[in-house]
């Protein structure tokens, strides 16, 4: 049994190719930007951002950190998005994120920018199944018994 998944480089290489082609085969046009979630979904955010060469905007916002038995909540600060058109229900955000796992992350930001009228899509490399946010897109999907996901950016 695998203790943890282990994607290489070229594997989230692949996972961001996937992030970009499922929004260009379900949506006409680009999003308007893309949103690095910090910290794992910023190098995601950044690869899936060249593929459609369009801007990635990192956002500072972490439900939790921290593993184990050992949780620290961060401080949560969203602003709004100064991209045009000034309209935001035209202004369409690909919120991207290494891994949905709880879900909370993803489901808070999302709501805080459908609440100033954005258009939001999400798109992650994993995405459990139980969690409470059901990314627009993801690569894989993993379930609750799965093991624990360490990319390659980051130190166990």
């Amino acid at each position: 049994m695998m203790d943890r998944i282990r994607p290489s480089w070229s594997d989230v290489k692949t996972g961001c190719g996937m992030l970009h082609s499922q929004y260009q085969s379900t949506y006409l046009g680009d999003p308007d930007c893309i949103v690095g979630l910090t910290r794992g979904g910023l190098i995601p955010g950044t690869i899936v951002s060249h593929l459609f060469d369009i801007p990635m905007i990192p956002v500072c916002y972490t439900s939790s950190v921290g593993n184990g038995s050992k949780t620290m909540y961060a401080d949560k600060e969203l602003q709004p998005i100064d991209l045009e058109p000034i309209d935001r229900a035209n202004l369409i955000v690909y919120i991207i994120d290494e891994i949905c796992d709880t879900g909370n992350t993803l489901h808070e930001v999302s709501s805080y920018y459908l609440s100033l009228d954005y258009t939001v899509m999400t798109g992650v490399l994993h995405h459990k199944l139980d969690s409470v946010h059901y990314p627009t897109f993801a690569w894989q999907v993993l379930t609750k018994t799965d093991p624990w996901v360490v990319y390659p950016w980051e130190v166990e």
